[in-house]
């Protein structure tokens, strides 16, 4: 676990933090991603648009797990190519007990809409 907070090399200005762009979304497909074994290629429902992402969690969930959970995504990332994939954003998550990730997700989903801004 990480204790350190903050740093003078890690805090950002307010308009550095306005930039980030996180949404809310649903996994609606998780599926293997042939010779990678750690992670999987997941399509998530924002609402206005689906995104495809690359979701390191082979190794604790299978795709069911995932499948229909509402998470966070940071969408407005330089996309980067994974194996054969080119992965559109970042779900949240922490590393939990063993590295086993813990998806960020909200408590409710009343009165929430797909590519909803979180702020």
């Amino acid at each position: 676990m990480d204790n350190e907070i903050t740093s003078q090399s890690n805090i950002i200005s307010f308009e550095e933090f306005s930039k980030i762009d996180l949404r809310i979304g649903r996994i609606i497909k998780v599926e293997d991603i042939p010779r990678l074994n750690k992670v999987y290629k997941a399509e998530v429902d924002l609402g206005f648009e689906k995104r495809i992402v690359v979701v390191g969690a082979a190794m604790y969930y299978k795709p069911d797990e995932l499948k229909g959970r509402l998470v966070i995504l940071c969408s407005n990332l330089v996309p980067k190519k994974i194996g054969n994939i080119e992965s559109n954003g970042m779900i949240l998550a922490l590393d939990g007990i063993n590295g086993k990730p813990v998806f960020l997700t909200i408590d409710k989903e009343e009165n929430i809409e797909l590519g909803s801004r979180v702020h």
